[in-house]
């Protein structure tokens, strides 16, 4: 039988332990082609060269990985599939892309500005909620 004391103290150490997960997460460091799967458990502001960003904490089948969307791609595909606490989501990360104005400029003089970071950002349940022939990526 559980008494209501124990009860205030499981949901405390539940909560204890999904502060920690959320603040002690490591950092997902892609290679291209790589995707992650999992549970957004939280999220946390990061700050960079460029100022502030967001962190988005998802629980995988590997442990919990913090998802560092301080590049436009991602912080947009989180945007758009209006990403929340619970939500199931898969993020592809296709390498770093030529942009079609710079095709033509050999790779040792392209500036950084000539490129950028693809990504991809899935909301998983509405993505098994489409007939199979509808989806791309």
């Amino acid at each position: 039988m559980t008494t209501k004391k124990t009860a205030d103290a499981v949901n405390e150490l539940e909560a204890f332990f999904a502060r920690q997960e959320l603040a002690t997460a490591p950092a997902w460091r892609p290679e291209p082609g790589e995707s992650l799967f999992g549970e957004i458990v939280g999220f946390r502001a990061g700050q960079g060269d460029h100022g502030d960003y967001p962190i988005v904490i998802v629980r995988t089948e590997f442990g919990p990985r913090a998802i560092h969307a301080f590049h436009t791609l991602m912080r947009d595909g989180f945007r758009e599939i209006n990403a929340k606490k619970g939500m199931r989501i898969g993020v592809t990360y296709k390498g770093v892309v030529v942009k079609n104005d710079a095709a033509d400029i050999p790779e040792e003089k392209r500036e950084k500005t000539d490129t950028y970071h693809m990504y991809f950002v899935m909301d998983m349940d509405k993505l098994a909620e489409q007939p199979e022939e509808e989806v791309t990526f």
